[in-house]
């Protein structure tokens, strides 16, 4: 068992955790009494979840390179951020680079058990957005296009079953049984880059 000693992210008062096997067991409450002074402990909260993250410390994960290597750093940096679970997030590429990258993320997290523990699943942020200028933001418009459910089940299966959120935009002819399609596939849909 390990203990650890620290401030409270929302009260301030000092608790002491009981850890066993890299699981809080217990918290004792209001444990002043193991503490001269309160200034270097470590504050103690819950762990962030971030549904999107494109990146990290200059490394996209829309990226023709990425490497297994590249999803297990940016895991790993992100703890010291207190970013406990993460969904990497693509965004509007071209079929080659989806693919490569979702099955890149997948394979991290099949070989490594400290990405496993981090990543619960890939958001897929187009690339059936919106392609008029301002709705679709920084997506390039080349990409853009509408759904097609053949397309996202390879892209699923590219990522193994990985792909837990998909943003799309909802104006394209179809788009409604698309998303009835999806969703019943387990994945949620959102909106976003709509016109």
């Amino acid at each position: 068992m390990v203990q650890i000693i620290g401030r409270r992210y929302d009260t301030q008062k000092v608790v002491a955790l009981h850890c066993v096997d890299g699981r809080v067991a217990e918290i004792e409450h209001d444990r002043e009494d193991v503490v001269d002074s309160k200034r270097d402990l470590p504050w103690i909260g819950p762990g962030l979840v971030d549904l999107q993250v494109n990146g990290f410390g200059g490394q996209d994960f829309t990226d023709p390179g990425l490497t297994i290597e590249h999803v297990e750093e940016i895991s790993l940096r992100m703890d010291t951020d207190g970013v406990t679970h993460y969904l990497p997030t693509l965004t509007t590429n071209s079929f080659a680079t989806l693919t490569h990258a979702l099955s890149t993320i997948s394979s991290a997290c099949s070989r490594s058990p400290e990405v496993a523990v981090r990543v619960p699943g890939i958001h897929l942020e187009g690339p059936y957005l919106s392609p008029h200028e301002g709705p679709r933001g920084a997506h390039p418009e080349r990409h853009c296009r509408a759904p097609d459910w053949d397309e996202f089940s390879r892209l699923q299966e590219a990522a193994d079953g990985r792909i837990r959120i998909l943003t799309l935009s909802p104006e394209y002819d179809g788009s409604t049984e698309f998303i009835e399609q999806t969703v019943a596939s387990g994945v949620v849909v959102a909106i976003g880059h709509t016109s």
